[in-house]
């Protein structure tokens, strides 16, 4: 390459993935000479984007290609085909193009009629072809591995997450049910994969990632072919069980056999204790493997239930589980992944209760002001009442056709509903109809009250909007859409009606009902329209898979995209701080107040309707067309978010004191330290007098004194009261970290001249530790105070003792911005560039061997790591938007959402209950973490069952004999 270079007039062009630009670097690890491009192979100014293909380009393109390859398409066909592959952004992705290409060329279809033949999307059917040609390589035998692995490599959010080969064959596990023998092919086709391009393979110093090669590859592999796959893994589990029942039964006829053998053999009071010997380790060794054949059928209920997106049905097939633990210590692998299910469900399981009873599509749900009722719209033709706890309460049964929407009013009295019978009713709680309002000439798609609740709104496929006074007057009409209208909303200042409508638009009008402006941006129709509750905000939710945020103005503020269907809903969160939407999709995702995606729930097994919050913001309610309502919790989905309007925290090196009341930062805006109650969300002090940023903070264990760290290369000790104590100096460059000793007595910096440096409380330097090559940005002490580890830009971690001698050094590969210890001292984690941690392990802390684990997940730098004060969890803050639950071992176990911009600080509180994470945009969240241990299963059986008792009482679906009974016996979490 380096030769092509220098010829005159000869340019070379490499195509390339940007993730794969990395691999460009080996010219410099070689030495080659590449003067003409000032040997910078990445210049900016030799790379040039390839991006997505307009439909004129993308035309234009398939013409000539098609006429060079003597392979001439109908001009029909092009039209068609570019329409169907811009249809989702309006653009191509050549890699789309280039897979229904080839398939095209190789069914030889030509022609448009032909391509149509392929079925209702063809588009669809021809990519379907491409996974199947891509499995059937990997060879029959080969071809359930090889659908399982690409369904791994997709997740329930729809994206395409990087794997491990340690991480495939421990899910294969997981779900297959003759593990060793998928095991042995996994390899074969992981290699298929990734010569066909299907999959992408990232080579890394510490193991191989595989990743699926494009986003739109996952929809297809998991929504179409996912239910196959599951209800093969069914057939495979019964199979296998039936297998080990009939195991067992030959295992008993053979003691049987042995036991009268035994007997007739031996007499005496030799055949006593023979004879008791027998039946005791008959019974005992019956008893184990019949539980363990139990608990692996749980276990696999409890992963389909996961699948299928029952998590109700998981948490109850983990506590038959977990009871079945008999609350020892889990052993053997079976009993370590049923406590480790149980762990999860009990966790990370948002769904809190099922609501089902109706006979038809759940169209509407709403909450009660008062919360204490649950009002849901069907098919059926009824409007059912619930209890918050999900008993059936009413049925209303007046309506003649399905009924689209149900709402309460604001002073709880009224329950209004709109039908396709082309009426709104007007009910009390207790059923009673009070009014019907007639005037609608088309079904009445919506209704919504006035935040006074004098007024009614009404949407209808007549085109308009009717506000009618309480009574049932018809006050007015609102006659200006050109299509149905499908939903309407007061803002809280009852200043605005909003309407949206199948004409692709949003109109605004005055209370009184004046047309003041029409808001135009959505490619298909607007299914929803909503005002935050400070009535600035508006949120339309559309055909075109966006929601839209607006102004009061009508100014388009921000589209939100994530979803793969029409958005049928969405809703602001009673605080204006969250916003959901329910999809046709099946998925509900959770945005924030200004849009960015923070969450994305499992949903239903069919479109979404609706989402309502509950008027404390701390449920969430969907209606779908499986025709059950949800309910969800959001307290460990949602964080609390806490943005001071004063100062701007600069996260790194943020410090919870010991008793867990004051959070201390640097200030993005001056020099100060800002003291804060992360609980009150209000500033308690501000510590001036470093002339430069604050990098790192640490409070003494004994919470009388707190340390900075600061680029005016000083470390200054204050009092809690914020009276300047002591100022050390002798580092040569900015310091990025400060961290005192578990006795208080010592504190260690670590800078930017590659030095750490030992001081007294009193501030008196006592010694210089050095030996690494580069900038130190972090420093941390051991819970016994033995051991300082360092975290390097050298790619090393190093261990000393408190007299400066290194006492290990720990390798990694990248520069190194974080480390910490856990709190028993076995184990060291450190965040590292490129997105992935490092854990090494010791059997105790007095060896000075390590193991060490590479942990990969986030995309970016890993900036901060804290781990639990228990020890059991890993918290970790990267660049990437994201904060990644582990356990101490680097299983993944959650991932919290901040957004796109790079989180910088992570800290659990010391009681463990809480972690607050601090990002880049100013944006403090404070997330409720009260995880139980792991081997604690009385707590974790009271929790769970705590958790699911509401849908265990009054679920109608519920088995009697033995799903109710399933919490007998357990104590109620207190």
């Amino acid at each position: 390459m380096r030769d092509c270079l220098n010829i005159p007039y000869v340019k070379v062009i490499l195509s390339m993935r940007e993730d794969y630009l990395h691999c460009l670097l080996e010219c410099n690890k070689f030495g080659i000479d590449l003067e003409v491009i000032n040997n910078n192979i990445l210049d900016k100014r030799i790379l040039f984007h390839l991006g997505n293909l307009t439909p004129a380009d993308a035309k234009l393109y398939l013409q000539r290609l098609t006429e060079q390859a003597q392979f001439p398409l109908e001009q029909a066909l092009i039209d068609k085909l570019v329409a169907d592959l811009g249809k989702e952004l309006a653009e191509i992705r050549p890699i789309e193009l280039q897979v229904v290409g080839a398939q095209l060329e190789r069914n030889k279809i030509t022609t448009l009629e032909h391509y149509q033949h392929l079925g209702d999307n063809p588009k669809a059917e021809l990519v379907n072809q491409y996974l199947e040609e891509v499995v059937e390589a990997c060879g029959s035998e080969n071809k359930r591995v090889a659908e399982l692995v690409l369904y791994l490599l997709t997740d329930e959010n729809n994206t395409r997450p990087l794997k491990t080969r340690h991480d495939l064959e421990k899910e294969l596990k997981a779900l297959a049910a003759d593990v060793e023998t998928e095991l042995k092919r996994l390899d074969l086709v992981l290699e298929i994969f990734v010569k066909s391009g299907l999959v992408l393979l990232l080579r890394e110093f510490y193991g191989n990632r595989y990743q699926l090669v494009h986003d739109y590859l996952v929809d297809f592999i998991r929504q179409r072919k996912g239910a196959d796959i599951i209800a093969e893994l069914k057939a495979d589990i019964r199979a296998e069980l039936e297998k080990e029942r009939a195991e067992l039964e030959k295992e008993r006829e053979a003691r049987q056999r042995l036991r009268k053998s035994l007997l007739t053999g031996l007499g005496g009071f030799s055949v006593v204790i023979t004879i008791l010997a027998i039946v005791i380790w008959q019974l005992q060794s019956e008893k184990f493997y019949q539980r363990q054949a139990t608990l692996a059928k749980l276990n696999a209920d409890y992963q389909l239930s996961l699948l299928e997106k029952n998590q109700l049905d998981a948490l109850l097939s983990s506590i038959k589980g977990g009871k079945r633990l008999n609350h020892k210590i889990a052993k053997s692998d079976i009993e370590k992944e049923t406590l480790y299910n149980l762990w999860q469900a009990v966790n990370l399981t948002q769904e809190r209760n099922r609501l089902e009873g109706h006979q038809g599509s759940v169209l509407s749900v709403s909450v009660s002001p008062d919360n204490q009722l649950i009002a849901s719209a069907s098919s059926d033709q009824t409007i059912k009442l619930w209890s918050r706890d999900g008993e059936l309460i009413e049925d209303l049964t007046e309506h003649q056709e399905t009924v689209w929407c149900v709402s309460f009013s604001p002073d709880n009295h009224i329950i209004a509903s709109a039908s396709k019978d082309k009426t709104v009713k007007l009910w009390r709680h207790d059923g009673t109809l009070i009014n019907t309002l007639r005037g609608h000439e088309e079904g009445v798609k919506w209704v919504s009250f006035s935040p006074d609740g004098e007024t009614i709104a009404s949407a209808s496929g007549d085109k308009t909007v009717k506000l009618w006074n309480r009574d049932g007057t018809l006050i007015k009409t609102l006659e200006e859409h050109d299509d149905s209208v499908l939903s309407v909303s007061f803002s809280n200042d009852g200043e605005l009606i909003a309407s949206a409508s199948k004409d692709k638009t949003v109109k605004l009008w005055s209370g009184d009902g004046r047309l003041i402006k029409t808001l135009i941006g959505h490619g298909e129709g607007v299914n929803w329209v909503s005002f935050s509750p400070d009535s600035q905000t508006i949120a339309s939710a559309s055909d075109d898979k966006t929601v839209k945020l607006w102004n009061r103005n009508g100014r388009l503020e921000k589209t939100l995209e994530g979803h793969d269907d029409a958005i049928n809903s969405v809703s602001f969160s009673p605080d204006g701080k969250w916003i959901a939407s329910g999809s046709s999709d099946g998925k509900i995702q959770l945005w924030t107040g200004d849009g960015t995606l923070i969450s994305t729930l499992p949903g239903h097994k069919n479109t979404v309707n609706q989402v309502s919050f509950t008027p404390d913001g701390k449920m969430l309610a969907s209606a779908s067309l499986d025709l059950t309502v949800k309910l969800w919790s959001l307290e460990r989905i949602l964080p609390k978010v806490f943005q001071p309007t004063t100062y701007t925290v600069y996260g790194y090196g943020a410090s919870f004191s010991p008793d867990g009341e004051i959070i201390a930062s640097g200030s993005r805006d001056d020099y100060t330290v800002k003291l804060w109650n992360p609980k009150k969300e209000i500033g308690e002090l501000s510590l001036n007098g470093h002339q430069d940023f604050v990098n790192g903070v640490d409070f003494s264990p004994d919470g009388q004194l707190i340390a900075t760290a600061s680029d005016d290369k000083t470390v200054k000790l204050w009092n809690r009261q914020g009276k300047l104590l002591h100022t050390l100096e002798g580092h040569s460059a900015p310091v990025y970290s400060v961290s005192f000793s578990p006795d208080s007595q010592i504190i260690a910096s670590a800078s930017e001249d590659s030095t750490v440096k030992l001081w007294t409380r009193e501030g008196k330097w006592l010694r210089t530790l050095a030996g690494h090559k580069e900038a130190i940005n972090r420093v941390s002490f051991s819970p016994d105070g033995q051991l300082i580890a360092s975290a390097s830009n050298d790619k090393t971690v190093k261990l000393w003792n408190q007299n400066g001698t290194i006492i290990t050094t720990l390798t990694g590969d990248r520069k190194l911005s974080s480390v910490s210890f856990s709190p028993d001292g076995k184990r060291i984690v450190a965040g590292a560039a490129g997105g992935f941690m490092i854990i090494w392990s010791r059997q105790d802390i007095s060896s000075q061997e390590f193991q060490s684990k590479r942990v990969v997940g986030h995309r970016k730098t890993v900036y901060d790591v804290s781990f639990h004060p228990k020890g059991n969890i890993i918290a970790s803050a990267s660049a990437d938007g994201t904060v990644k639950i582990w356990d101490r071992n680097g299983l993944l176990l959650r991932t919290l959402t901040e957004g796109s911009e790079a989180v910088e600080s992570v800290n659990f509180s010391p009681d463990g209950k809480t972690l607050v994470s601090i990002n880049a945009a100013n944006r403090v969240s404070i997330w409720n973490l009260n995880y139980s241990q792991l081997n604690d299963v009385n707590s974790l059986l009271k929790r769970a069952c705590n958790q699911i008792s509401n849908y265990l009482k009054n679920n109608p679906n519920v088995n009697q004999e033995d799903d109710k009974k399933a919490c007998e016996g357990i104590e109620e979490e207190e």
